[in-house]
């Protein structure tokens, strides 16, 4: 999701993360890598895991999305949570909203002027184009695969599981 948003809004500078769960928290933390501002909504806004930034009550999205350059949707509800009603039209580019839930977290209905809508399968099909463009540069290979083990390596570290990797390594 956040290499989408890299790739189709390269200067994009700030981005809502609507929903703040394990795909959140990923989302968040990829983002800050790239050095794009994560600004954060949940609709329970007393989650602490992130603590340096103000987590926002899902009754504000609409301004926040008039704030945002883009929208990055992974939250488990079952009914859409972004619909024309949450954007507004703003004259320059439209928002784009990423959207990872199954079912759907944008309204498909979302009008082409107020929201570019990228689902898991536009976000598929687009990272397969980008692969198979860059097949042949082996060092874009070499570091996703590095990266993939750092964000692994993180992931145990915050949750103690150092022993057992080093378990399973001997």
């Amino acid at each position: 999701a956040v290499d989408y948003v890299v790739t189709h809004r390269p200067r994009t500078k700030r981005v809502v993360v609507v929903g703040l769960g394990q795909i959140g928290e990923r989302v968040v933390r990829s983002l800050r890598r790239t050095r794009i501002t994560p600004v954060l909504c949940n609709r329970s806004p007393g989650v602490k895991w992130v603590g340096d930034a103000p987590i926002e009550p899902l009754d504000r999205l609409p301004a926040l999305l008039a704030d945002a350059d883009a929208a990055i949707l992974c939250t488990a509800a079952t009914t859409p949570v972004v619909t024309d009603a949450h954007l507004t039209a703003q004259g320059g580019p439209t928002t784009l909203l990423v959207d990872l839930g199954i079912p759907a977290q944008a309204d498909p209905a979302i009008k082409p002027t107020l929201a570019e809508l990228a689902d898991l399968e536009t976000i598929q099909q687009a990272a397969s184009r980008r692969q198979l463009a860059s097949w042949a540069d082996v060092s874009h290979v070499r570091h996703r695969v590095r990266r993939a083990v750092a964000e692994f390596e993180n992931f145990c570290q915050e949750r103690h599981l150092t022993l057992l990797l080093r378990r399973t390594q001997e």
